[in-house]
């Protein structure tokens, strides 16, 4: 064993290079032997065998050879190639990938460390490791040998060079510097600082830097994934760029891998690209598919370049002359710098439609603003044609100021609803949204607007401008405080559709007018509150303006003079061209202390409110655009919300119960008025008298909060102090508020009954993520009059629930039992397959826009929401049939490597479902296979199968099947 220092080297092969001169310097070993460099000439072909008995009497004599070459020395030309680590090991570990990891290696059932280790250094070694300026290599071997005039050394049986942490063991190592070749082998097997490198044997050139290792085993890195490569490498002295021969690719990081890729030809350049040629794609042994080549872009970062078509084998050949072809994502992405892209797409349905477009993306760093722009136009096969645009625009100008900016515009919604596929789209709307905050030191000022754009009828809604301003509280004194606020809408529809109009054509016959229309409202509100002491003074006002154009029609009951009973009536309809109104009201009062703030909760309140309905100022069609107005009278008011409490004795796992009831009482009053003749006239419709007088009002209403708690038995055994028992909720009952108006049951023929349903709705901490809401339609007839009954009847049932793992497990230990069974699913995963979970789940499943599953089982999960609609039956006419919807959604993994989900909308009135979307997926541990159905409720559903690579997504074998209603 021995030790070489030199002076700033980086050379592994300084082993090799400098063994001839550490023999021949003046080394001092235990007194015994000196030999001076003046001997070198009397060295013949006899060196061999003097140096192993030189190499005996060292090993004899207890301590370790060592030698120095002083700074000043200069190295031959030989020994200016870099490392052998750098040179054999793959170049992306000095750039973008990396060797095997020792936990990849023991996983592989490869070394993680050399087999053998040198011998513990003596006083006079340390100090020569630990001398400054120089780089040490250390060297071991049964036996070594010096060819002087061969120039050649050979270190033979457990050979080990170790240098600056890296590694090289072999069962012979040989040097000949002549032709600046280094050999080893015996099972070569190089360790740098975690990373292991192994193959058949080594053989590099040191002068040119190009090496080879044949039966190699090494790796690199594309993106997340780390590749294996097997076969006989060869770098050049670029250090860029790896070749193989009969080598073998994969990802799998199993000791026998579940599939590779046999190819004759491979050639990796760094950070460019990975070619193989020709190929084929072996599932463990079995050939599955020939490639006349594989190609892989390894650029890091984002670059410019062509996009991946995407299309299935059916696409090439057709299973039947009535399948449709299809290949979407034709294009070019251009990535001029970090900072900007642009993405030119184009996809192809046959005999359906054309989609192009072009997007991109814009980051400018130092003005905090960042966003996108997409535009595409969406062409059917027999006509028709839709443009999209969207824009995307975050903007942070400082700390205070931000401006945000989504703008999504159609021009031809049908085109876009009827090519749907997704379910989700046909109900949703294409919104855009603007908004810029800024805040100063006296309050926060908001501007914005959103326009949204229904896809079933085209009509649109926009509002702009959106204005807020609230300033913050100002204090006029120490017990006086206003806090203004007002806000400035404009809210404008168009494209509303109206009902179609029936006229009478000239030559006879109807025809059919169908019209669109338009209505704008512009509103101000101002708030002015001033809070004195307790006492909480209100303050508002509002402005509304608005302003419908298209066709308005009025219907109204006459008396028929062509009849002579007086009692015959006849219906007129009064058509307008459009209609207009502008409201000014202000309101006012205050909230007077609270009293019995910790029992009955009473808080009195005295205000002014408007003589009758109707804002205070009004003008439209019937004041002919004058401004009218009504006078104002007083309103009283208090409510009263206390809580009661009762504790019932408990039960079962229940220790004890407590009852809380939280009613809500609350009375109004305002007394009766007179309403101004023209303020009347404003309101009244065509045919309707006017109404002079408000009458006065004493309304009482009740609503019920309960709430059944309870207080779990503590566990047998259980002895520790201090531990609060769990409370849970058994049960939860609301109650909607029911009114009665006094003064309208002093009225001959009424009753003073003013709440027509009543809802209740339930929850309970038993069943998790349940809620349950009951309502019932109160009286059969018309509401207030002394001849209709008091009939419940039940008009409408929501309810929704979800069940899970934990549903079982949250009821279990309100029972006090605790999660004490088998183990879940996903904790019998293979740690390997847990591990690169992340990894083999990049992809996204074809053509739906969907992340798959993750890796692992998942637990189950169900959500489930049901709605009941009915009418109470009028006698003479059939009652409309009862509306009933289920929705529901699932998702679970039978096994550990295979996940379902599905959700769905059935309509049970109709016994169809509406809409579907069922999913499975095969987790085959480097390979995925994915079966998905969609069915919307236009009638067009959609077949996907695809299996995939999910280390190369872009390898896969698709079957897509897409039907379209006509």
């Amino acid at each position: 064993a021995g030790a070489v220092l030199s002076p700033g080297a980086d050379l592994l092969s300084m082993t090799m290079m400098t063994l001839p001169l550490l023999l021949l310097y003046e080394v001092g070993v235990a007194g015994s032997v000196v030999l001076h460099r003046r001997r070198q000439r009397t060295l013949n072909e006899s060196m061999t065998g003097k140096v192993a008995g030189i190499l005996l009497l060292l090993s004899l004599g207890g301590a370790t050879a060592e030698a120095q070459v002083p700074t000043q020395q200069r190295r031959p030309p030989a020994q200016r190639s870099d490392t052998l680590r750098q040179r054999l090991t793959d170049s992306a570990q000095a750039r973008q990938g990396q060797s095997l990891d020792t936990a990849t290696a023991r996983r592989m059932g490869l070394p993680t460390e050399p087999s053998r280790t040198f011998a513990q250094p003596d006083s006079v070694i340390s100090e020569l490791l630990a001398r400054p300026g120089y780089q040490s290599t250390r060297y071991r071997a049964d036996s070594a040998t010096v060819f002087v005039e061969e120039e050649r050394v050979l270190l033979k049986g457990k050979a080990l060079t170790e240098r600056r942490g890296t590694s090289l063991e072999a069962e012979s190592i040989t040097y000949r510097r002549a032709s600046c070749v280094l050999d080893a082998s015996g099972d070569p097997r190089l360790f740098d600082r975690g990373q292991v490198l192994v193959g058949e044997g080594i053989r590099y050139d040191t002068c040119v830097r190009r090496g080879v290792i044949t039966d190699a085993l090494t790796n690199f890195t594309e993106g997340s994934t780390v590749w294996f490569l097997r076969g006989d490498v060869s770098q050049d002295s670029s250090s860029s760029r790896i070749y193989a021969a009969s080598s073998e690719i994969s990802s799998c990081d199993l000791p026998v891998p579940h599939y590779h890729f046999s190819g004759r030809e491979v050639k990796w350049v760094s950070r460019s690209v990975l070619v193989a040629r020709p190929v084929v794609l072996y599932v463990r042994d079995v050939p599955i598919m020939w490639l006349p080549f594989i190609f892989q872009d390894m650029r890091p970062g984002r670059h410019s370049g062509i996009l991946i078509p995407q299309f299935g084998f059916n696409d090439l050949v057709r299973p039947n002359r009535s399948y449709n072809r299809q290949i979407t994502n034709l294009g070019y992405y251009w990535a001029p710098n970090d900072y900007i892209d642009l993405t030119g797409r184009l996809d192809w349905y046959s005999n359906r439609y054309v989609q192009y477009g072009i997007g991109g993306q814009y980051s400018w760093i130092n003005r905090f603003m960042d966003g996108s722009v997409a535009y595409s136009e969406q062409r059917q096969s027999g006509g028709g044609s839709a443009m999209t645009l969207r824009w995307d625009h975050r903007q942070t100008f400082d700390l205070s100021t931000s401006l945000n900016l989504d703008l999504n515009y159609a021009s031809n919604t049908s085109v876009i609803q009827r090519n749907a596929i997704d379910p989700l789209l046909n109900t949703q709307q294409i919104t855009s949204s603007l908004n810029f905050s800024k805040r100063y030191e006296w309050g926060t000022l908001t501007i914005g607007g959103n326009r949204r754009q229904s896809l079933s009828d085209g009509s649109v809604q926009q509002l702009l401008p959106a204005l807020t301003i609230s300033p913050a509280s100002i204090a006029l004194g120490s017990n006086i405080t206003w806090s203004p606020g007002l806000s400035f809408t404009n809210n404008t529809e168009s494209r509303t559709p109206l009902d179609s109009l029936e006229l009478a054509r000239p030559g006879g016959g109807l025809d059919t007018l169908a019209q669109v229309g338009s209505n704008r409202s512009t509103t101000l509100d101002f708030q002015t509150p001033v809070r004195i002491g307790n006492f909480n003074w209100q303050n508002s006002l509002q402005v509304n303006d608005e302003r419908r154009t298209g066709r308005d029609s009025v219907s109204f009951e006459v008396d028929d003079p062509t009849t002579p009973d007086p009692t015959d009536t006849r219906t007129v309809t009064q058509f307008f061209a459009g209609n207009f109104s502008s409201a000014v009201d202000w309101n006012t009062g205050i909230n007077l202390p609270v009293l019995f703030r910790g029992s009955w909760k009473i808080q009195p309140a005295v205000g002014i409110a408007n003589t009758t309905s109707g804002p205070f100022l009004l003008r439209n069609r019937n004041t002919n655009g004058r401004f009218v107005q009504q006078g104002k009278r007083f309103r009283f008011s208090a409510s009263a919300s206390p809580t009661l409490f009762a504790f019932l004795p408990g039960f079962g796992f229940a220790s004890r119960i407590r009852h809380s009831l939280s009613p809500t009482l609350s009375w109004n009053y305002s007394p009766a008025a007179n309403v101004p003749e023209e303020y009347a006239r404003a309101l009244a419709r065509p045919g309707q008298p006017l109404q002079l007088r408000s009458d006065a009002t004493q309304t009482m209403s009740l609503g019920l909060s309960q709430t059944f708690e309870a207080k779990a038995k503590q566990a047998p055994g259980d002895t520790a102090s201090g531990a609060e028992p769990r409370k849970f909720r058994v049960l939860s009952i609301n109650t909607s508020q029911i009114s009665y108006d006094f003064e309208q049951a002093k009225k001959p023929g009424r009753t003073g009954w003013a709440t027509e349903t009543i809802t209740n709705s339930l929850l309970s901490d038993l069943l998790p993520q349940f809620t349950l809401s009951i309502t019932h339609d109160l009286w059969r007839g018309a509401l207030g009059v002394d001849t209709t009954d008091f009939d419940p009847f039940l008009s409408n049932v929501s309810a929704s629930f979800g069940i899970s793992g934990n549903t079982l497990r949250s009821i279990g230990s309100i029972f006090g039992l605790g999660r004490k069974g088998p183990r879940r699913a996903e904790e019998d995963v293979p740690s390997s397959y847990v591990a690169d979970a992340g990894r083999r789940n990049r992809g996204s499943f074809y053509n739906t826009g969907q992340v798959p599953f993750s890796g692992g089982a998942r637990s189950f999960t169900a959500n489930f929401n049901y709605t009941l609609s009915r009418q109470r039956p009028v006698p003479g006419f059939t009652p409309p049939k009862d509306q009933q919807n289920l929705g529901f959604s699932t998702s679970f993994s039978p096994t550990p490597f295979w996940s379902l989900s599905w959700s769905s909308q059935y309509n049970i009135t109709d016994n169809e479902f509406e809409s579907q979307v069922v999913r499975l997926e095969r987790e085959l541990h480097e390979w995925r296979a994915g079966f998905n159905f969609v069915r919307n409720a236009n009638g067009n559903f959609a077949f996907y199968f695809s299996i995939y690579l999910t280390d190369l997504p872009d390898l896969k074998f698709d079957y897509n099947q897409t039907t379209f209603e006509q």
